[in-house]
């Protein structure tokens, strides 16, 4: 954790891989270097490395894999299992994992969120209509986010972010602005 907060990523990784030595089903352990793993993942992507960047992913894949084992009824688990799929692009399985995430802790913002934004990225509505209906699921989401803690400011600002999407007057868009300031100013996360 110490290697974290000093963004020392590799002594942080070979401390991981030391923990689940010791403690092969250590969950957090394991969902932590898989998430590290996808952050290797995006990485290894964005300079064209792909099989590399494969490689991470099917052991993040293998450590997420082992964590659902383990702890069945963990919201991370699946948290970090939606992300998994989203970077393999099945959306579907991303839907499913954000949806058992919230089914098994429904007083994590967390999985409200990730459900949000993989619409938010996914949807291709056709219609106004279909754009606005894709645009209040998303809505409803961070709202349900920021009913469970109405101080996460990633929330407030992805909600906020929504509603001047679709706001159509100077006054609401003002409205909007100064409601995400006052809620901000609250949050604990900025």
């Amino acid at each position: 954790q110490l290697h974290l907060l000093k963004q020392e990523p590799d002594k942080s990784e070979v401390d991981l891989r030391k923990c689940l030595e010791k403690q092969p089903n250590h969950v957090v352990a394991q969902l932590r270097l898989a998430m590290m793993l996808i952050g290797q993942v995006q990485q290894l992507a964005s300079v064209g490395n792909q099989a590399g960047a494969e490689a991470k992913l099917i052991e993040a894949d293998r450590f997420v894999t082992q964590a659902k084992s383990n702890r069945p009824n963990m919201s991370e688990v699946f948290q970090v299992a939606g992300t998994i799929c989203e970077l393999r692009g099945d959306v579907p399985g991303a839907m499913a994992a954000h949806d058992k995430a919230i089914a098994i802790d429904p007083k994590n913002p967390t999985p409200y969120i990730n459900k949000g934004m993989l619409i938010s990225q996914t949807a291709q509505p056709t219609t106004q209509e279909e754009a606005a209906a894709s645009g209040a699921s998303i809505m409803e989401l961070y709202k349900k986010a920021i009913d469970v803690d109405p101080l996460c400011s990633q929330a407030q600002k992805l909600l906020a972010e929504m509603k001047l999407r679709f706001a159509t007057e100077f006054e609401e868009t003002e409205a909007i602005i100064t409601g995400l300031t006052k809620a901000i100013s609250q949050c604990r996360d900025p």
